[in-house]
């Protein structure tokens, strides 16, 4: 850092550039084993409100499926993506931890669901 004058009435502060911001790594905690071992896809949809659901998990299975594929590519294949299962395991419970420099510290967020 210096200063600079620009002749005596003002002086201008440069400030050395750090670099980019390191936010802290979160990581995801959940049990071992979840809440429920099989909860039906309707039920995930009626009573948890998660009405898209088998969209959702389409597209996250199409980009799995197609890491290099670019975005209208991975729309069109998501769309023709077979779900060949009609339950899935739920956690209701899960705890976001803040790491930084490889060590764990405390819990910054936590998501509790419950079905209406």
């Amino acid at each position: 850092m210096g200063h600079l004058s620009n002749g005596g009435s003002t002086d201008i502060t440069m400030v050395a550039s750090l670099g980019p911001l390191r936010t802290p790594t979160q990581t995801l905690k959940m049990a071992r084993h979840p809440t429920f071992k099989a909860v039906g896809i309707c039920d995930i949809i009626g009573k948890y409100g998660a009405v898209d659901f088998l969209d959702a998990l389409a597209d996250f299975i199409t980009g799995i499926n197609n890491p290099m594929a670019s975005a209208q590519e991975l729309l069109r294949r998501s769309e023709d993506t077979l779900i060949p299962f009609s339950q899935v395991p739920v956690h209701h419970n899960m705890k976001f931890t803040k790491s930084s420099n490889g060590k764990q510290s405390g819990v910054i967020n936590a998501v509790h669901a419950q079905p209406e």
